[in-house]
């Protein structure tokens, strides 16, 4: 189950890895993302952001204001398709769904397994890397 949790100093995101690469690979392969999965996930992807919270004048409102010098952002939505695409082809894979890459390359019309063998390596990326190649805050060489 994901969720935001909100502190007085932080904000706690905490996202279930199997909904977000089912969230993935509907918009990789754009089809329709199924019912939200409600158990509890063994492997969260936690994010902590540290913020600060003022009161506006009026009506008592709450203002959430970052913290931290704002980062720029580029999402490389051809790089979070890769890494979908990776993550959804180990996963046929493990599960016995296909046997093989050159079925993989059967099913995705390609005619050579190199770039499947290339796109599949970034499964095995550590997850600060993926988490800011999701949020699109990847060194700019990163392609």
């Amino acid at each position: 189950m994901s969720k935001v949790i909100l502190y007085k100093e932080k904000v706690d995101i905490i996202l279930c890895k199997d909904q977000l690469l089912r969230a993935l690979e509907a918009i990789t392969y754009d089809t329709q993302l199924l019912e939200e999965q409600k158990e509890e996930t063994k492997e969260p992807i936690n994010i902590v952001k540290k913020i600060r919270i003022s009161s506006t004048s009026k009506n008592g409102s709450v203002l959430i204001i970052s913290d931290y010098k704002k980062q720029e952002v580029n999402i490389n939505s051809q790089l979070v398709k890769a890494i979908a695409k990776s993550y959804y082809w180990n996963n046929i894979l493990i599960s016995g769904e296909v046997e093989s890459i050159k079925m993989i390359q059967k099913i995705e019309n390609f005619s050579s397994d190199r770039y499947i063998k290339k796109i599949l390596n970034l499964r095995f990326l550590a997850p600060d890397i993926v988490e800011a190649i999701l949020n699109g805050t990847q060194p700019r060489d990163f392609n």
